[in-house]
C-alpha cells in the first residue's frame, strides 16, 4: 500500500490566546516533498539537457537547478529529507489555525517547492494555504 499523504498533528493549549502548534510527518519522501541542497561537489558537472530544462544527472545523482538567493544559481541534489517536516511549521500552524482545526491528527496532501510548503486536506482539495 502507498501511502501519498503526510500526516499534520496539532496540538492546542487549553489557553487558546497562543493558537496551536502544528508539525508535519512525513510517511516516505516523494518528488513532491523532497529536501533539495547545494551539490557541495568541487567539480560539479550537471548541465541542462536543453535550454529549458532545470533537472540533469551528474556524478550518478539526479540534480535540479534553482537560481534564487544567489546571482548565478546554484545545481542542487536531494537531501533524502522531507522539505515540509523539516521547514513546514509555520505552514502547518497557519493551515491549522485557518481552518481552527481542533488538537489530532489530520492526513494532509504536501507540495514543496524549495521555499514554499502547500498543504491540502487529503480528502478536501479544495483548500489551501501556502506559506
Amino acid at each position: 500500500m502507498t501511502i501519498d499523504h503526510h500526516i499534520l498533528t496539532v496540538t492546542r493549549d487549553a489557553d487558546d490566546e497562543y493558537g496551536p502548534a502544528a508539525d508535519i510527518t512525513c510517511p516516505g519522501v516523494t518528488e513532491t516533498c523532497a529536501e533539495w541542497v547545494e551539490c557541495k561537489r568541487t567539480v560539479c558537472s550537471a548541465r541542462a539537457t536543453d535550454d529549458d530544462s532545470t533537472d540533469a544527472t551528474a556524478h550518478g545523482e539526479q540534480h535540479r537547478y534553482f537560481d534564487e538567493d544567489t546571482p548565478t544559481g546554484y545545481w542542487a541534489v536531494r537531501s533524502g529529507d522531507c522539505y515540509a517536516q523539516n521547514h513546514g511549521e509555520a505552514a502547518a500552524e497557519e493551515f491549522a489555525e485557518e481552518r481552527h482545526l481542533g488538537s489530532g491528527t489530520y492526513p494532509v496532501t504536501v507540495e514543496a517547492d524549495g521555499s514554499t510548503v502547500i498543504l491540502v486536506m487529503a480528502d478536501s482539495p479544495a483548500e489551501a494555504v501556502a506559506s
